[in-house]
């Protein structure tokens, strides 16, 4: 297998399959890298850590939304992925590489997210968008506050004052479109506005996403509101949310066919419905945490998250696979050890440079290393090269050759280092 060259360390990670029921493309793929030792070899910025697809050398499009560590210290990080495939049999593998000293900052926020997002607010103590195409939202009422959300950090919002964010900009303005967000509530008797687009001049044309505790089942809602076009359409999903618990809510707006627009609850818990009316027109307004078009009303009363706007209807097993991904505890990810790079050519290694800066070179040869007694009692043949590693001719066909974390005595008179 290919290595990534100039990099010292990665690891292996195996993307289950157990949730996911359709083959996805180009999936934006949540990695969580909780308080990990491992990690220490990398910088302290985490401007050196790549992901490859499982052939260990073709890189991936990856956001860092998060980084702490590296540098001598554990790492926590929150990291976006753009996967090429996630398939429902077998899943996927990638790999993530760090310890580069050299590196330069290697995230690409916007390709991280496919062609067809229009809107990606992660809520990390700022509003902007990732995907580069809506725009930053602005905090109006009394200022939204940055806390802990469902991955690293969300904005809480107070109905009582009330608070929202929004951009004159309609992040999608025809059908079909799929609006989705995380939400903690903090009360489950209100109507609640997590993700509005629409007029704002008027309250005839918009969409939303939201929780109706005020329907007394504590249900979500997507609804597509078009009045102008003879009709209105509520669609509720099958199960209710939970005041003080984290849920996943989508709306998918698809604009032909029976059943065009649905609703999900955590990944499933799907109703649907059937559009009244025309396709959406005027939309010039997104907005977060509260109805905004002529007559706002429905604020948001608790913790909003990861919301996203895209431009085409997300399938059932992309919608249910985001919720696993990023609510399971392991998040359907399985993480090897970690390796250190493998020198492969065994019959022509010029130097230590061509393969980065490794903390230690180790050629291991059962014939071509003076005999075992010149080492005294080792029982193991090594010969390090303080200052590169010559041919492989010079030690005869070796049988093993790699980087490892070692410490070896030695004497002196041999001219090797002591104790590396």
């Amino acid at each position: 297998m290919a290595l990534l060259s100039g990099w010292g360390f990665r690891k292996q990670i195996d993307i289950q399959d157990a949730f996911v029921d359709g083959d996805l493309t180009n999936f934006p793929l949540y990695v969580f890298i909780d308080n990990d030792a491992d990690f220490h070899e990398a910088l302290a910025t985490g401007f050196d850590i790549r992901f490859t697809e499982a052939d260990g050398e073709t890189l991936l499009k990856y956001e860092r939304e998060s980084w702490t560590g590296g540098n001598g210290n554990p790492a926590t990080a929150h990291f976006w992925v753009k996967v090429p495939s996630i398939a429902a049999t077998g899943g996927a593998t990638i790999f993530i590489y760090y310890g580069n000293a050299g590196a330069g900052d290697g995230q690409d926020k916007a390709e991280t997210w496919d062609e067809w997002f229009r809107a990606v607010y992660h809520l990390h103590n700022d509003l902007t968008d990732s995907s580069g195409h809506t725009g930053t939202l602005v905090a109006s009422g009394a200022g939204v506050t940055s806390v802990a959300g469902k991955v690293a950090n969300g904005y809480e919002f107070d109905d009582g004052v009330p608070e929202y964010a929004q951009i004159d900009v309609a992040a999608v303005a025809t059908y079909p479109y799929t609006l989705e967000g995380w939400c903690k509530s903090d009360d489950a008797a209100l109507a609640q506005s997590l993700l509005f687009v629409g007029d704002k001049d008027d309250d005839i044309y918009f969409s939303t996403i939201w929780l109706r505790g005020d329907y007394g089942t504590d249900l979500v809602g997507a609804w597509m509101h078009n009045y102008g076009g003879a009709g209105t359409t509520l669609v509720l999903s099958t199960l209710g949310y939970t005041a003080g618990v984290w849920h996943y809510v989508a709306g998918v707006f698809a604009g032909s066919g029976a059943n065009e627009i649905a609703c999900l609850l955590d990944g499933e818990n799907k109703g649907t419905g059937t559009q009244v009316g025309n396709n959406p027109s005027n939309h010039d307004r997104t907005a977060i945490g509260m109805l905004r078009d002529f007559s706002p009303g429905a604020p948001f009363s608790g913790i909003l998250d990861e919301i996203r706007i895209s431009s085409t209807a997300r399938a059932d097993a992309w919608i249910k696979f985001v919720y696993r991904n990023i609510n399971e505890g392991d998040n359907e990810l399985i993480w090897g050890n970690e390796n250190t790079q493998e020198i492969t050519d065994a019959g022509n290694i010029a130097s230590a440079e061509a393969f980065g800066t490794p903390k230690l070179c180790l050629y291991i040869s059962p014939s071509g290393i003076p005999s075992g007694e010149a080492f005294g009692s080792a029982t193991m043949q090594v010969c390090i090269h303080p200052a590169g590693i010559p041919s492989a001719e010079a030690f005869g066909q070796p049988v093993l050759i790699g980087y490892h974390k070692l410490y070896l005595s030695v004497p002196d008179a041999l001219g090797i280092v002591r104790r590396v």
